[in-house]
């Protein structure tokens, strides 16, 4: 960066405050290190997080495997009980 810039007009100062700016900002942007991204993160949860979502998934497959009839049966038995009390 030069330090032999004339100051006498406004324009003049305003130009050698953009000079500042920019020869600032490049050098912040040299002396910034660059961030690998880590793309193979694989978030890690409590064990007892883990086994509550494998038995959630497991009664939603064995759901899935009966007869839905069954089920639109009882839902529908126990709506009418509801009703009549």
């Amino acid at each position: 960066m030069t330090s032999q810039i004339p100051l006498k007009s406004d324009c003049d100062i305003t130009n050698a405050v953009e000079i500042f700016n920019k020869c600032v900002q490049s050098a912040a942007w040299e002396a910034t290190p660059t961030v690998q991204s880590d793309n193979d993160y694989i978030p890690t949860y409590p064990q007892i997080v883990v086994d509550l979502v494998q038995k959630r998934d497991k009664l939603g497959r064995r759901i899935e495997s009966q007869d839905l009839q069954n089920i639109n049966e009882y839902i529908t038995d126990w709506s009418e009980n509801l009703k009549i009390r």
